[in-house]
């Protein structure tokens, strides 16, 4: 199947603008936890509610992160918040190896010895960047990296483009599901009683399981 220049542009531009969003909820949304669990803590103090606080002990500590991940699940994100697909461990297929190959063609650093110093620089951290991607079946990724190196794409297999299709769903489905957790909710009510509201929800459905996630 013929890939043009035209759906790949289309692409590569909901995968950036997905990219940014998944980005920013996620930086809003850890600002937000900090802030809802403070005041959580505060209310808890303030109604006098029966929460006792376990001892710290390396074990509780590991318990306490694990209950604290109450949103974005970070497992699908990197340090820098790019998405990574759920194929990761599936076989890496023909077209993924094929823009993997014409990238490495530009970038790998046998091929980029006699550039200077900044383009290798440039160069070196794409051709990284390739490697996870393909790595992970990123084909978004690898698409964007081909675009940024001027790389007529080619054909596509039909998997693949269907495989893009269903990164660029779970990329929405995870957006939708950081601004529906609890921390979200709240920072974002329109007043007080919707705030307080919030938090006693929360509280109601996490009481087994409070202390480990305030303290």
């Amino acid at each position: 199947m013929q890939y043009s220049t035209r759906k790949t542009k289309k692409i590569l531009l909901e995968y950036e603008i997905l990219s940014m969003e998944l980005e920013d909820s996620r930086k809003i949304y850890n600002e937000c936890e900090k802030k809802f669990l403070a005041e959580v803590r505060s209310y808890v103090k303030e109604k006098n509610l029966n929460i006792k606080k376990r001892s710290e002990t390396e074990e509780t500590k590991k318990e306490q992160k694990e209950q604290k991940d109450i949103a974005c699940d970070d497992s699908k994100h990197d340090d820098d918040g790019k998405y990574i697909s759920n194929s990761t461990k599936q076989n890496i297929s023909t077209s993924l190896k094929k823009i993997y190959k014409k990238i490495a063609l530009k970038t790998h650093p046998d091929k980029i010895i006699n550039n200077n110093n900044e383009e290798k620089e440039k160069l070196l951290s794409l051709y990284k960047d390739a490697q996870n991607a393909l790595s992970e079946s990123n084909m978004p990724e690898l698409l964007k990296i081909a675009n940024n190196l001027n790389i007529e794409i080619g054909e596509i297999e039909e998997e693949d483009l269907n495989g893009i299709k269903k990164t660029l769903l779970e990329m929405k489905d995870n957006i939708l599901l950081c601004q529906s957790k609890y921390p979200w909710v709240w920072h974002h009510a329109s007043d007080e009683v919707e705030k307080e509201r919030c938090i006693e929800e929360f509280i109601a459905v996490n009481i087994d399981n409070l202390d480990r996630i305030i303290y």
